[in-house]
């Protein structure tokens, strides 16, 4: 118990403080897209949009999953490349160019649920990750692949560390494994994060506390990790609308690393049975330069760590007034997209529409201006 303590007090210090005001970089929310309900493109319902990215002047969707013949069975993994047209700030338009299947057989026999994706700049390849099942004891993976070529065989998986094995009271919980990937701002690496905290470093996040959850950095030669850091997620929000039975939880989603050892991540909470859909989604400014290596740590607990430090930069209930339906949604994409006609970069998130399995849902994509 005092172990467990330990971390959380640890936590609390070493989170609060924040980054210097003038490293904060200005993010304004200029337009939104809703992709229609119910599209059939290139026989597959367009849903599940978990991540994307942007390179040479396209942009590629991650499908999480969806379609599957048997409810035992994800779906069938797939990613789009899409035209998003922007013109004076403004989305006029995104049209779906091609689909690509991101598994040899098409169909995920029971353990690919493909969260992230991202185009790496040097080769015509892509990284991808896969959350697994824990319910059918499938660990997280990241896979390279060719793009544009549904893959003959998966072989380029990275080396993982024992902690992320799925074990009964180790390893990723289920649904909360790798969910967001960024490449490293060298080009020579990726980062991954977990959704949420191994079953061996914390209890899940309550509406009293968050909980602590690893960021990894694998070499894109010899595909094993070479650093990692911890960062310390929000509690859960508490909302007085909720029923008492209400799911609740909680997440990292996305990042983007920005230079050594800053990142945008992205934070978001959800609980079932609210009017406006239970989405919370809040982006972070992060600086990880002071803290603890934690790649050989196969548990947090007891351990005296340095936490990444985290500036709140942008909470989308803050915006979303501008949004048509006056709500925030399910997002889980982020990346950086063609630069403006003021000369300042975009940036776009995306939501994951679930299929509507949990609710009237959509896919929508947010546009954001970034300026010094």
């Amino acid at each position: 118990m005092k172990k467990s303590i330990l971390l959380f007090i640890l936590v609390s210090i070493f989170t609060i403080e924040p980054l210097q005001a003038e490293s904060i970089p200005k993010i304004k929310f200029l337009d939104e897209y809703i992709i229609e309900q119910n599209i059939i493109y290139k026989n597959s319902s367009v849903g599940g949009l978990s991540s994307i990215d942007y390179k040479n002047g396209y942009f590629y969707m991650i499908s999480d999953h969806g379609g599957g013949k048997s409810k035992d069975i994800l779906g069938e993994p797939r990613y789009y490349k899409a035209d998003i047209k922007i013109e004076d700030n403004k989305i006029e338009n995104i049209d779906l160019i091609s689909m690509t299947k991101l598994l040899p057989e098409g169909t995920s026999n029971k353990g690919f649920d493909p969260e992230s994706l991202r185009v790496m700049r040097e080769t015509n390849q892509f990284v991808w990750s896969s959350e697994g099942s824990v319910k059918h004891n499938i660990a997280p993976a990241i896979f390279v692949s060719e793009l544009d070529k549904q893959p003959q065989e998966l072989t380029s998986a990275f080396l993982l560390p024992e902690h992320f094995e799925i074990k009964k009271n180790k390893g990723p919980r289920f649904n909360a494994a790798f969910e967001g990937v960024s490449l490293s701002h060298d080009n020579k690496g990726i980062w991954v994060s977990m959704e949420g905290p191994l079953k061996q470093d914390s209890g899940e996040a309550t509406i009293t506390h968050g909980a602590p959850v690893r960021f990894s950095y694998f070499s894109l030669d010899s595909k094993r990790i070479e650093r990692q850091f911890t960062y310390y997620l929000d509690a859960l929000p508490n909302e007085e609308k909720a029923k008492k039975d209400a799911y609740r939880t909680t997440g990292v989603v996305a990042l983007l690393q920005l230079s050594a050892d800053r990142f945008i991540v992205v934070e978001r909470a959800y609980t079932s049975g609210l009017e406006d859909g239970g989405n919370r989604v809040k982006l972070y400014l992060v600086d990880s330069s002071e803290a603890t290596d934690t790649k050989e740590l196969s548990s947090l607990k007891g351990e005296s760590i340095l936490l990444a430090k985290k500036q709140l930069w942008l909470d989308l209930s803050s915006v979303k007034h501008q949004f048509a339906l006056n709500r925030v949604t399910n997002i889980e994409g982020i990346t950086f997209g063609p630069k403006l006609a003021s000369g300042n970069m975009s940036l776009l998130l995306v939501s994951d529409d679930n299929f509507n399995v949990f609710g009237k849902q959509m896919n929508q994509v947010l546009l954001f201006e970034i300026s010094e």
